[in-house]
């Protein structure tokens, strides 16, 4: 039987929406496998890269910087060095620094020991812990709940859970599918 990533397509099958992507990949030296494995369908590749990312991730009422910030955490658990090689460029030009990205990727075996980072950021990554499927997933505690309420609106919570939850399953599709390996590569 063949993987998933034996049966991704070639480089010119890809649809329009993920060709420039797969190309800057690869020229990175990163493994397309997953984006091209994708593009069998061009409704997935559509929503994902153009729907979620450019209608919702992109375009949220909360602070782009604070979705930077939730997908880093995200990606440090999964060990997904595509997500690595572009998260961490659009974290720079979000205004993410170098150390606070170096905190999310080093913590991430110790979900909740984020103290070198500042309030804000040590919610986020709180939050994303708490959504991530490489963490136990257990309810929020109220603590969390009350930081994160005060913090943003209703709006902006409604989103920034949203776009957690979407890429925490990613994070887990990616990993039971077998594109990234289960044991992170990054650190």
């Amino acid at each position: 039987m063949t993987t998933f990533s034996e049966r991704s397509l070639p480089i010119e099958k890809v649809p329009p929406v993920l060709t420039q992507h797969v190309n800057n990949l690869q020229a990175a030296g990163v493994d397309t496998s997953f984006h091209r494995y994708i593009s069998h369908s061009t409704s997935a590749s559509d929503f994902y890269w153009g729907r979620f990312y450019a209608d919702l991730f992109n375009d949220t009422v909360a602070p782009r910087r604070d979705m930077e910030i939730i997908r880093l955490r995200l990606a440090a658990q999964s060990g997904c060095s595509f997500c690595r090689a572009h998260d961490i460029s659009s974290a720079l030009e979000c205004g993410v620094s170098k150390q606070t990205i170096d905190s999310l990727f080093e913590s991430w075996q110790q979900p909740f020991e984020i103290s070198s980072l500042d309030k804000r950021d040590q919610v986020l990554a709180a939050l994303a812990d708490s959504i991530s499927p490489f963490t136990p997933v257990v309810p929020m505690d109220n603590e969390l709940t009350q930081l994160l309420s005060g913090l943003y609106s209703d709006e902006e919570l409604a989103e920034i859970l949203m776009v957690t939850a979407v890429l925490a399953g990613v994070g887990a599709m990616l990993v039971a599918a077998g594109f990234v390996p289960s044991e992170c590569e990054i650190i």
